[in-house]
């Protein structure tokens, strides 16, 4: 698993909030 995945995924569902 690549924590960088994560971190944009995070990052795009705070920003979609």
């Amino acid at each position: 698993m690549t924590s960088d995945m994560w971190t944009v995924a995070i990052q795009v569902l705070l920003y979609h909030q």
